[in-house]
């Protein structure tokens, strides 16, 4: 796959493309932004063009020897101190087919702290022929001696309509694909994974949340939130954090709903339930900006392995949805 093949981010092929002309290549590059928007397929298209044009269709296949990915292992989903150790033997010795050997590290902010001090001798004196491509979603979780030796090159959210392009490329009806593209926020990565789990676009079960609070069945509620709670831990493990994203969009759409028809528009995510939105319009005076920012703390507060459904009660609550 070529840089013209890949879909956004258009000023990332333009640096890549640049320093591939002028020979100018740092030895490690941070691909850093949204998951789900291209950062692995720009770095395997990055090293099918430093190792030449016959070895793309090695690469393409996934079986060329001189380039290795790296991913997370484990319940713990880290890097092991041993993988990384395995993998500066590995850069000492030279390529076996292409000019160069190119290592990729995804979900980079996963490293161990043990491994990422491993790790930074080589970014302090790197070798020759050899480059280093780690990706991340979270460099705020990077160490500074780690971010300083690197080249960062920052990727963006795909636009729209490009998304929706591509879904409907890919058989999905537009009504579907425009729905699809506004929840996964520029993320095709996203899109995908809704389309591969359908049942996570249930709008029906929100809408049934949102019912229970409107009738004040707390009971029901709480049923609701342990019924999502099993659907997204059903989830394979690199969906998860995906599906709680999710669960938590579908939300606030509700809310960004009501925002819209107090603004006197109309252009609905929840179209169908118009007259509900319209009593809730009537009863709701909470900021969206708000509760974005309690969103953002219901998430935090899973990294400390609150159960989902603890976190969305608490933050209906905090709405103060049942009185």
């Amino acid at each position: 796959m070529s840089f013209c093949d890949l879909l956004g981010n258009s000023q990332v092929k333009f640096r890549l493309q640049y320093m591939l002309k002028t020979k100018h290549i740092p030895s490690t590059l941070l691909f850093a932004g949204p998951r789900g928007v291209g950062k692995m397929l720009f770095a395997k298209a990055f090293a099918a063009e430093l190792m030449g044009e016959k070895h793309k269709e090695k690469i393409e296949k996934g079986i060329h020897p001189d380039i290795h990915i790296y991913t997370p292992e484990g319940k713990s989903y880290t890097h092991p101190i041993a993988t990384m150790r395995e993998m500066l033997d590995e850069m000492q010795m030279p390529p076996f087919e292409a000019p160069c050997k190119v290592f990729i590290i995804d979900d980079f902010e996963a490293m161990l702290l043990v491994s990422s001090n491993a790790l930074l001798k080589s970014l302090e004196e790197p070798l020759e022929n050899t480059y280093i491509i780690a990706i991340t979603s979270a460099p705020e979780k990077l160490l500074t001696t780690i971010l300083s030796r690197m080249h960062k090159i920052t990727f963006f959210p795909i636009a729209q309509d490009d998304v929706i392009k591509a879904l409907q490329n890919h058989g999905i009806e537009p009504v579907s694909s425009k729905e699809i593209s506004l929840l996964s926020e520029g993320s095709l990565g996203k899109a995908y994974f809704l389309i591969d789990n359908p049942k996570h676009l249930a709008k029906e079960r929100i809408v049934d949340l949102f019912v229970s609070i409107e009738e004040g069945e707390y009971t029901k509620f709480i049923q609701i939130l342990a019924e999502i709670e099993k659907h997204v831990e059903s989830l394979e493990e690199g969906g998860v954090s995906l599906g709680v994203d999710l669960v938590f969009e579908q939300i606030l759409y509700w809310y960004r709903d009501i925002t819209i028809l107090k603004a006197g528009q109309s252009s609905l995510f929840y179209a169908g339930e118009k007259e509900r939105l319209i009593r809730w319009k009537n009863n709701h005076s909470i900021p969206l900006e708000k509760m974005i920012e309690w969103v953002g703390e219901a998430k935090v507060s899973l990294q400390h392995n609150i159960k989902l459904r603890t976190a969305l009660e608490n933050f209906f609550l905090r709405l103060g949805s049942f009185k």
